[in-house]
């Protein structure tokens, strides 16, 4: 199993930039047109290149995981699986895609074990 948390917050709107407040992060479901690859069809967002970037990282690691059940390949940030230990890496989709511990990973393992998960 690979864990993600995609932090690519919106760009700034294409019609109403001065009326934007900046987003404070990335909302629920917002990685589906990143993923996709469907930024050009979306006009409402004001896309950036480091958009494009973070899409481009994304469709990477999702054709890669559908063609081999592993997301990692050449050029793409190491995205290591979990193992069951204590220890539970998460990969942040982002324009700086990197993994780090998650803070809150017990909390997971815990809630494998309730379910009857290793």
């Amino acid at each position: 199993m690979y864990r993600y948390l995609y932090a690519r917050s919106a760009p700034l709107l294409r019609n109403h930039p001065d009326d934007a407040i900046p987003p404070k992060g990335a909302v629920h479901s917002a990685e589906i047109e990143y993923a996709m690859g469907n930024l050009p069809t979306n006009r409402v967002y004001d896309w950036q290149p480091e958009d494009y970037k973070v899409s481009a990282i994304l469709q990477s690691y999702f054709a890669q995981f559908i063609k081999t059940g592993n997301p990692n390949g050449l050029g793409l940030p190491a995205w290591p699986a979990l193992d069951n230990k204590k220890s539970v890496p998460v990969m942040f989709i982002d324009v700086h895609t990197r993994v780090e511990e998650d803070k809150h990973g017990d909390r997971y393992l815990l809630l494998e074990e309730l379910a009857g998960g290793k």
